[in-house]
């Protein structure tokens, strides 16, 4: 009895800490004032930021082939525990560096100011200054904010003959204790990308999103989207900060036309890049099979990772996977289609309790009671990341 109140009560607080965060989103994106428009829109778990992205139906709401943005947030607990290999850059590298070649991480720089090495042949500069440490690191490299997500805080370092610069601009150590602002940030290699990657646009390293899933049939890619930077969301192409972004043909790997959206009005498409004017749609993503077999090959090998978006950066002679996501976002992904179309997609996510028994009837899925094992019981423990990965 009291087992089955406490299983109840923590039902109930973990249903809590997902409105809180839901609700944080909301006024992130449009402030205190409700509208009766915008709660139409939160009461059907969707932020109201979507009433020009998406397609829609019966009341003027997002058709239900779409995931709304309350079950995207139920998508975290899929992974169980193993998610933390996902969100903490260190511990990914580790876990898969010898599946697939992933970035090299140099240290951090700790919220006291004081270096701590990853690299081995940086050891001896522990507790040192970031001036000290500098020095001995490429002239290049990438200062990336931990727990931070959305393309915020990220920094490129450049140190040329004492002259340093960062995201390309000239400055000095007190411009960039100031970007640091005492918190915690990871020092990472700084990735460069082959030709077909630059050609989409030079001013950020443009990475192809990748969604894999692992089933009762095994590993599978259900989406891939190729993202590209522009002039607002330089150095990233993080489609939040402006960059915009092409489907890929899972079968070809050919990438479609470019979408662009900005929140007060429909998307807008472009065939050539709207800076640059270089040819987009048509294109194709170099070495795609051996990107699809090294992903579903290290998901058959770890089939823990259930529901994984990984962040691919194409080179000339192969690929490497920056990072991976344990809840994609996923309005990059359903800007080009609602998601819940592929029904198989759609089942895996209720088998794992995204969506309540009324959405899967809705839906026409088959109801699976959800897994309560102790792994995903303590995962739903843990804590929250605010950021939008989109």
């Amino acid at each position: 009895m009291l087992k089955a109140i406490f299983q109840r009560l923590r039902k109930v607080y973990r249903s809590l800490r997902l409105v809180k965060q839901f609700l944080k989103k909301e006024v992130e994106l449009h402030g205190w004032r409700l509208t009766p428009e915008r709660l139409k829109y939160l009461i059907r778990g969707f932020h109201s930021d979507k009433k020009y992205l998406y397609e829609h139906g019966e009341n003027s709401l997002p058709l239900p082939e779409y995931i709304s943005d309350f079950e995207r947030l139920r998508t975290k607990f899929i992974n169980g525990l193993y998610k933390e290999a996902l969100d903490n850059k260190i511990l990914f590298s580790q876990v898969f560096h010898d599946l697939f070649r992933c970035p090299v991480n140099f240290g951090y720089q700790e919220a006291d100011g004081l270096f701590t090495p990853i690299d081995t042949n940086l050891a001896h500069l522990r507790g040192k200054s970031l001036e000290e440490v500098i020095d001995h690191l490429p002239v290049r490299f990438v200062m990336k904010l931990i727990g931070g997500g959305g393309g915020k805080d990220i920094y490129i370092i450049e140190n040329e003959n004492g002259q340093l610069s960062i995201n390309g601009i000239d400055a000095d150590y007190q411009e960039l204790h100031k970007c640091i602002d005492g918190r915690k940030f990871l020092m990472m290699e700084y990735i460069t990308q082959g030709g077909y990657a630059n050609s989409l646009y030079p001013g950020s390293v443009n990475t192809v999103r990748v969604v894999t899933t692992f089933d009762e049939f095994g590993p599978w890619v259900a989406f891939a989207i190729q993202r590209i930077g522009r002039r607002e969301s330089a150095p990233t192409d993080n489609f939040n900060q402006g960059g915009i972004c092409s489907q890929v043909d899972l079968e070809t790997g050919a990438i479609g036309e470019a979408l662009y959206y900005m929140g007060d009005s429909k998307p807008k498409a472009f065939v050539n890049h709207p800076d640059t004017g270089e040819e987009i749609s048509g294109k194709k993503v170099p070495h795609w099979e051996d990107i699809k077999l090294a992903l579903c090959s290290a998901v058959g090998q770890l089939p823990e990772f259930k529901y994984v978006g990984w962040d691919v950066i194409v080179h000339d002679d192969g690929f490497m996977v920056l990072e991976g996501n344990s809840y994609p976002g996923v309005q990059v992904l359903q800007l080009h289609e609602p998601m819940l179309r592929n029904k198989r997609l759609a089942q895996l996510l209720a088998n794992h309790g995204v969506f309540s028994r009324k959405r899967v009837q809705q839906l026409g899925l088959k109801w699976v009671m959800p897994s309560t094992d102790d792994a995903r019981a303590l995962a739903h423990e843990g804590e929250f990341s605010e950021e939008e990965k989109a």
